[in-house]
């Protein structure tokens, strides 16, 4: 080759080639190919998590969120699971974080916040010497996949595939699981409830307190102030009010769309064969299995255990399932089959119909027109009704329901009719390729009789509650008021003893009662979990009853009807026999308390002192 070049190029060509070589050899040179620390060299690697045992490059660290986020043992993925056994102990006084986890309300900055959490603890697990052994692995995908008629294999890697993972990698991902799991149990033996904690805990929730209180009852406002309410407290409650259900219109949308009936489909589809059937049934027996049903229970006077002779053998025979034979499922076996394969026959129309729809993005036509799509496939365009996302009924008559966690109805809402995209939605009667056809947004309804009747009763409601918190405050200023000049007459001939400011405070409060012809009620000793008679906010009225600390002091209390002015008659400690019914249950709770701040404390010194981390949490 280099004698033919030599011989027919001519003498500039090579001296051009020449130059070009060498820019080629002294660039390679200088760059470092072949030198120093590359890419294969693990200190050249930017990690996105570093412990001394675990280190992710931000692959694996993305590699590793997909997987806790992907799958899961029971309910919900590994992240959701986690934080259900222990976000009490990793993130205490975070309650809604289980549901940005799983389901639709999943967040995917506290995903990864969650993500690198894991990461570091094992990292932790591994420096601490926590292991997972193949066996435990194994045992635990069995149990779990095995609660409904037995582990099956084929059955397992079947679940797999509908999740999108690998058997190796969710293998991994249950081994790290149970690793974490190890390391948090690990830690919560490390912690113990102290008898001088569980004591004072049991002082502060279970001590005793009686009081006397006067309620303003909204309802006996709310009459006088509907005949009060004029046009303009109308026209301002509607306006600051406008969205709220009862008085808009929602956002509705219409669609544009072509079905692909399962249905229809199935119809057109010949019988399955002998074999096809044999294999579905050999392939899914378990779906066939009769549901074991026990005896019914005898009466309850039967049901006291009996002591059983010494020499007695207890001998438990697990129940030998029962299938459908292949004949008696054929009819279900053979409307299986005809759905996959419908189903599968859709699936491929839509991704044909989707093609032609991008082949015409890269013609420039960014919005094709559907009923040319449906004619170049067979299929007739429709429309549907104007509806909202929040009343469905209509639609999904005609359509199906969406299947979760895939396109819906309120995912059109994110679109302009102008530029909206052609989506696929799966319902459990059709394939849909949707498109948003018109928007409509929210609008107040016309003011009606009954819109004027509501919001008449919104505003009194609203100015009764008002009416009933002044009235309220006032006595609590009023009786402050009195006392102190009662006190200052009573220090000017010497200094009152308690007992005799309490008797002062309680005739401050009868007198002006009295005076305002109110009713005072008397609770008995209540703890701060009893319910308390006369009083339906009885667990904010317990909480203000014993924020009280001198005898016949009275504060304000907040109800959800009414207002409450609230004075201490006596507070006593706990009845010392409840301690020792209450212990078990009073250290549980400070336990509790202890390991969240001892596991949340451990965590972020081993963050601080060992680890580092490159990962952007979204916010």
């Amino acid at each position: 080759m280099f004698e033919f070049y030599h011989k027919r190029v001519k003498k500039y060509e090579r001296q051009l080639f020449t130059i070009l070589l060498a820019l080629i050899v002294f660039a390679f040179v200088f760059s470092g190919v072949g030198t120093g620390p590359g890419p294969s060299d693990p200190e050249s690697k930017e990690y996105a998590v570093e412990t001394p045992s675990v280190k992710l490059t931000r692959p694996e660290f993305d590699n590793l969120l997909y997987r806790w986020d992907r799958s899961g043992l029971e309910v919900g993925n590994f992240l959701f699971q986690l934080i259900s056994e222990h976000g009490t102990a990793l993130y205490p006084g975070d309650r809604m974080l289980p549901y940005q986890l799983f389901g639709q309300f999943a967040d995917s900055g506290v995903k990864r916040r969650v993500a690198v959490d894991v990461a570091v603890l094992l990292g932790a697990a591994t420096d601490a010497g926590i292991r997972v052994s193949d066996r435990e692995v194994e045992q635990r995908i069995k149990e779990s996949f095995g609660r409904q008629g037995g582990y099956d294999d084929d059955k397992y890697h079947s679940m797999l595939k509908d999740l999108e993972i690998e058997a190796t990698d969710y293998e991994k991902t249950v081994r790290e699981y149970l690793a974490v799991r190890k390391y948090l149990t690990f830690l919560d033996t490390a912690v113990a409830a102290p008898t001088e904690d569980v004591l004072n805990v049991f002082m502060k929730t279970h001590g005793r307190a009686k009081g006397k209180f006067i309620f303003w009852d909204d309802v006996a406002f709310r009459k006088e102030a509907e005949g009060k309410v004029g046009a303009h407290e109308i026209a301002a409650y509607l306006d600051a009010a406008q969205n709220y259900s009862e008085f808009r219109r929602a956002e509705r949308i219409r669609l544009e769309y072509l079905n692909i009936s399962i249905e229809d489909l199935k119809a057109g589809l010949p019988e399955p064969t002998a074999a096809e059937i044999t294999e579905y049934y050999a392939g899914h027996k378990e779906d066939f299995r009769f549901p074991v049903y026990g005896p019914p229970l005898p009466p309850p006077e039967f049901l006291t255990p009996m002591a059983a002779p010494p020499d007695a053998v207890s001998i438990e025979v697990a129940p030998v399932p029962r299938y459908k034979t292949e004949e008696e499922a054929k009819s279900e076996i053979v409307d299986k089959i005809r759905t996959a394969k419908a189903q599968e026959r859709a699936g491929e129309s839509v991704n044909r119909i989707l093609e032609a729809a991008f082949n015409l993005k890269l013609e420039g036509n960014n919005h094709p027109d559907l009923a040319v799509l449906a004619r170049e496939f067979g299929l007739t365009p429709a429309t549907t009704e104007s509806f909202s996302v929040e009343d469905t009924e209509a639609v999904e008559a005609l359509l199906g329901k969406p299947q979760p966690g895939r396109t819906n109805w309120t995912t059109f809402l994110g679109f302009k009719p102008e530029t909206a995209p052609i989506l696929e939605i799966r319902t459990d009667k059709s394939r849909l390729l949707a498109r948003l056809a018109e928007k409509t947004p929210a609008e107040r309804y016309l003011f009606t009789s009954h819109i004027r009747s509501l919001a008449v009763k919104r505003v009194a409601s609203n100015t009764a509650s008002r009416i009933t918190s002044q009235k309220a405050q006032a006595f609590v200023t009023e009786f402050k008021k009195r006392f102190d000049a009662a006190y200052a007459a009573k220090l000017a001939v010497g200094t009152p003893t308690d007992e005799e400011l309490a008797v002062l405070r309680f005739d401050t409060f009868s007198a002006l009662a009295i005076e305002r012809k109110l009713t005072v009620k008397e609770t008995k000793l209540v703890t701060r979990q009893e319910d308390i008679p006369d009083v339906s906010d009885d667990r904010p009225f317990a909480a203000e009853l014993f924020n009280l600390e001198a005898k016949g002091d009275a504060r304000h209390a907040d109800g959800n009807s009414g207002q409450y002015v609230i004075q201490l008659v006596d507070k006593r400690p706990p009845d010392p026999d409840v301690f020792v019914a209450k212990r078990a249950q009073l250290e549980q709770s400070v336990l509790a308390e202890r390991v969240g701040k001892f596991v949340t404390e451990s965590l972020a010194q081993y963050k601080k002192d060992n680890c580092r981390i490159a990962v952007v949490i979204e916010r």
